[in-house]
C-alpha cells in the first residue's frame, strides 16, 4: 500500500470516533505523544526503558522499543 493510501486509510480509521478522533492519539494522557516531554533521548529510552517503564503510559508499555525489528 503506497504511504497516500496508508495515510488516508488512518484517516478515515480516526474519523469513524468523528473529529475528536484525529486528534484523540495526539493529546490523550495514555497515549505516544503524551509521553515525548518526559521520555529522555533515544538512545537513554531504549536503555533505561525497563527501569523506567512506570513513568510512562500504558500504550508505551505494551510496545517496547525495538519490538518491530523481531
Amino acid at each position: 500500500m503506497s504511504s497516500l493510501g496508508s495515510g488516508a486509510f488512518a484517516l478515515l480509521l480516526a474519523l469513524t470516533d468523528g473529529a475528536d478522533g484525529v486528534l484523540h492519539g495526539a493529546v490523550h494522557p495514555s497515549e505516544y505523544l503524551a509521553n515525548l516531554t518526559t521520555a529522555p533521548p533515544a538512545g537513554e529510552f531504549v536503555r533505561t526503558f525497563v527501569e523506567r517503564i512506570d513513568e510512562y503510559s500504558v500504550h508505551v508499555r505494551g510496545h517496547p522499543p525495538g519490538s518491530f525489528w523481531c
